[in-house]
This record gives structure tokens, sequence and C-alpha cells, in this order.
């Protein structure tokens, strides 16, 4: 996969407490919720956050796969990154044409009902605040879910 243009300028934190301490103001503590809330329910507002995380659930039955309601919940960002990487693995080492392209379809389903509808939003709240090395890679998360839908 390619990227179009230049790398944005990155910086990283000095030492490991800072990037600790903006990562937890950022995305882990505020009220009523932090800055930028790391959960696709708290960007989309469109649907009761008890029936995101069921779609969400149903899509890692797919691959009957269960998040962790102890470490992670269903629409939590992380919980989707690992279902879609789990998700392409098992689509691009599956010997049956058919179940290759019925999981390339819900690579694409899952992109374009999950992780783009609401990424985009939430890096654009991420965008407005003063943090440093977490915009851009946002940013480039977002781009790189752009291009694998558009490449699907």
């Amino acid at each position: 996969m390619k990227c179009e243009g230049e790398c944005p300028a990155f910086e990283w934190f000095a030492s490991y407490e800072q990037y600790e301490s903006a990562y937890i103001a950022l995305f882990d503590v505020g009220i009523p919720e932090p800055p930028v809330p790391l959960f696709e329910s708290a960007h989309d507002k469109t649907h009761p956050a008890p029936e995101i995380a069921l779609e969400n659930t149903y899509f890692y039955e797919v691959l009957r796969l269960r998040s962790d309601p102890g470490r992670a919940v269903p629409d939590y960002l992380v919980t989707q990154l690992e279902f879609l990487a789990a998700l392409r693995y098992t689509c691009e080492h599956t010997p049956e044409e058919s179940t290759a392209a019925s999981l390339a379809r819900a690579e694409t389903e899952f992109l374009e009902r999950h992780l783009l509808t609401w990424l985009p939003a939430a890096k654009a709240k991420l965008d407005r605040t003063n943090a440093p090395s977490f915009p851009v890679m946002m940013t480039l998360l977002v781009q790189f879910l752009i291009h694998m839908h558009e490449d699907s």
C-alpha cells in the first residue's frame, strides 16, 4: 500500500511520563467525557451505545471472536483494529475463494459501518488540540483505512 504526499512533521514526547500524561488527558479522562474518546459510541450519536456495541459484536462473531469486557468494549478503537487485522489475516490465508470473497465484503462493510464513520470525527477533535504526535498518528490511521477501503 502506498500513501501519496509527504509524511507530516512528527515530534515524539521527551519522556514516557509526558506521553502517558497526554494520552490520559486526551483519551481517558474528562467531564462529561475525555476530549477525544476512543469509542465509536462517543462519536456516533445517531445510534444508542448498546446498539453500536452489539453490531460490533455481530461482526466479531464472523470469526468467532469476542471482546473481553474486563479489558475493552466492542466499540473501542483497539478492539476494532484487532478485529480488522484478524479479518484481513483470515481473508488472505483462507484456501477457499468464496470464503475469501465473503470475508473481503465483511471487511469493506466493517470499515464503512464503523471505523470510517467515527474516526474522521475523532480526528477532527484531535486536530483541535495542541497535542504532539497523536494528531499525526490519527491522520495516518484514517488515511490508511481510507486506502484499505478504496482498495477493497
